[in-house]
């Protein structure tokens, strides 16, 4: 079952990319004798490759093929080779340039012709111009996100394995951990079965006619045990007056069915009947529901349809998040697209699920057979999803999961509940918080620092870091305090360290704005007849999550013991909310994903270094008792010994 757009483009426009000019081995063609048919698609060629004609012969191509010859694979006899610009990119000073996105597209239909001629079993993407190549405009996260995932090309019928270039490997040489995680990704993709997927889909039911739905829905009613459920909606803030259940669909082991709703192919009294039937389907304990956002259906069938949800008992969203928690990947269309292959299922069903300005969306509008095999194909892959994901669970995860699903339950409870507030008191806020922020930009902008700027360079944008980066190091000279790949940083906590009268107003300003837009603009946005509607997504929430690496020591009650080796059971030392040492049993451990960690040097009060490896977002604790994020520490921070 494949959707993909087929590339028209047959050719190579070499004149239009024109990289053949400059370059000493220009057009370079595939290589390799592929005895075990696996394809690597990396960027583009270096100095060494331009000379010698052939592709990863550079230092990368030698790191590369080291750790291929450990896991038994010779590159040259059991793999092909070919890059994703087959001429070198060079820069202005003659070093190794990367792909522009012209150059990428231009080479591309020779990529894609060598896909075609070599029908490789497996494909491994070397790095994102790699995978910007192969993928297009299909689903693309981006290599930080997609390597070590698996992908099935239903257009190739390949397996291909995206993965980090080695000579990104090579530049972050000091990161262990990602090295050892390049080999494992690289592993998984030799290890991998090669046989092709062969997947049988049940049949799809969409049914427009009356008495055709009332039947399949009472039969589902008096005979299904385990569905998966999903609802087309005329939008998702399910606590607005006015929307509607467009469409309905439910799938088993047999097949996925679909009818309308509240859909004007009904009349009113048929749209009632129907309704009253999924009611009870819903009520019924006896009938286990699998959903793929128990957030939102548990929700929309409490405050739209009226009846209390019952055994809502598995959410493959939130399931996927428990397996691998990396961002962007929990969506069904994208599992779905990586699993399965399958593409835009959902391409009709975008211009009109899209909500406009009056928070309503225009799926009543969608042809009737298109909404109805939209929603049928949702439930079809959501309890296919929910079948592979039960064999994917190992050692606690499957506890894990259990635990987050009854806290998104508990959590879908408090946002229906809501919390009552006085609308006219945030409003009356928002009113003199606006006064007094327009009182600073005014104070801001007669400066004689932004006089000075105005009359050099034109209007100045408070919240411009271009601007604030020119009025504060060149035109003020004041001293930088850290640097960031696009200039001087001018964050929040420079510009309080800077100390100046503007920047502490311009600080001020963003304090403000912040308390308008995220706090109290959000709170009467989430707010239906005096009560707060707040939103939760374990699915999304990076809490509930160890951001220890590998190998990091834990202090417990038996000494020291490397994180991946402390036992459930066990009592280790770690703060109270006062920040006082406490002792606390570890309930629940276990390997939480792969993520890009980050490595710190601590220098103790006793003149000894010491390296701390951790996420970006894990909170270190400073000596004053605050906490702060790893990648956001100065080198002028003084961190506590038992951070």
């Amino acid at each position: 079952m494949a959707f993909f757009k087929k590339n028209t483009i047959t050719k190579p426009n070499c004149v239009s990319c024109g990289l053949y000019k400059d370059c000493l081995s220009p057009h370079m063609k595939f290589s390799g004798e592929g005895g075990k048919e696996i394809l690597i698609i990396a960027e583009a060629p270096g100095k060494y490759e331009d000379e010698r004609g052939v592709q990863l012969v550079g230092k990368a191509g030698q790191r590369l093929r080291k750790e291929l010859r450990l896991l038994g694979i010779k590159l040259n006899k059991d793999c092909w080779k070919v890059n994703a610009v087959n001429c070198r990119p060079i820069d202005n000073k003659g070093g190794n340039a990367t792909p522009t996105p012209k150059q990428i597209e231009c080479c591309r239909p020779y990529v894609v012709n060598t896909i075609k001629t070599l029908k490789p079993k497996k494909i491994i993407l070397l790095g994102n111009i790699a995978l910007q190549s192969f993928y297009k405009d299909r689903p693309n996260k981006g290599i930080g996100i997609s390597a070590g995932l698996k992908f099935w090309d239903s257009t190739y019928k390949a397996w291909v394995y995206p993965i980090w270039h080695p000579s990104y490997i090579e530049r972050m040489s000091y990161d262990d951990l990602l090295a050892a995680e390049f080999v494992r990704c690289l592993k998984r993709a030799i290890d991998d079965d090669p046989t092709p997927l062969q997947k049988q889909w049940n049949k799809t039911y969409p049914i427009s006619d009356y008495k055709y739905a009332v039947n399949a829905l009472t039969n589902c009613l008096k005979n299904d045990t385990i569905i998966a459920i999903d609802y087309e909606t005329t939008g998702l803030d399910m606590y607005k007056e006015g929307h509607k259940t467009v469409s309905f669909a439910w799938a088993n082991h047999k097949g996925s069915w679909s009818v309308p709703v509240e859909h004007p192919t009904f009349t009113k009294k048929q749209q009632n009947k129907i309704l009253s039937i999924i009611r009870k389907i819903l009520k019924k304990r006896k009938i286990k529901k699998i959903t793929h956002n128990v957030s939102f259906e548990y929700q929309w069938t409490k405050a739209v349809l009226g009846v209390e949800p019952r055994n809502f008992f598995y959410c493959t969203q939130l399931a996927t998040h428990v397996l691998d928690n990396r961002r962007g990947i929990t969506k069904l269309k994208f599992q779905a697209f990586m699993r399965w292959g399958i593409e835009d299922y959902d391409v009709l069903s975008k211009q009109y699920i899209k909500a406009t300005n009056t928070g309503f969306n225009n799926m009543l509008k969608m042809p009737l057979d298109a909404l109805l095999q939209y929603n049928a194909y949702d439930t079809l892959y959501t309890f296919e999803l929910y079948r592979e994901q039960l064999t994917e669970f190992v050692g606690n995860e499957l506890k894990a999961y259990k635990f987050f699903h009854r806290g998104a339950l508990t959590l879908s409870e408090m946002s229906y509940n809501g919390i009552k507030i006085k609308e006219a008191f945030y409003l009356q806020q928002r009113k003199e918080l606006v006064k007094k922020r327009d009182k600073l930009v005014k104070k801001i902008m007669s400066t004689k620092e932004v006089s000075t700027f105005k009359k050099r360079y034109g209007s100045f944008n408070y919240d411009s870091p271009k601007d604030l980066q020119v009025i504060l190091f060149k035109l003020m000279k004041l001293k930088p305090i850290k640097e960031t790949k696009t200039g001087y940083s001018v964050d929040e906590e420079v510009l309080g360290k800077l100390n100046v009268p503007l920047t502490n107003d311009i600080v001020k300003v963003r304090k403000i704005n912040k308390m308008i837009s995220t706090y109290i603009d959000n709170y009467l946005k989430l707010t239906q007849e005096g009560v707060l509607h707040p939103t939760f997504s374990l699915s999304r929430a990076r809490s509930f999550r160890s951001c220890i690496a590998e190998g990091s020591l834990i202090s417990t009650t038996n000494g020291y013991v490397p994180i991946e080796k402390v036992p459930v059971g066990s009592t280790v030392h770690c703060f109270d909310s006062k920040m006082k040492p406490v002792k606390k049993t570890v309930v629940w451990s276990g390997c939480t994903g792969y993520k890009k960690v980050i490595a710190l040097t601590i220098k103790k009060s006793s003149g000894a270094l010491c390296t701390i490896k951790c996420t970006p977002e894990h909170k270190i604790r400073l000596q004053d008792g605050s906490y702060k994020r790893a990648d956001s520490l100065l080198p002028t921070d003084n961190i506590s010994e038992e951070y």
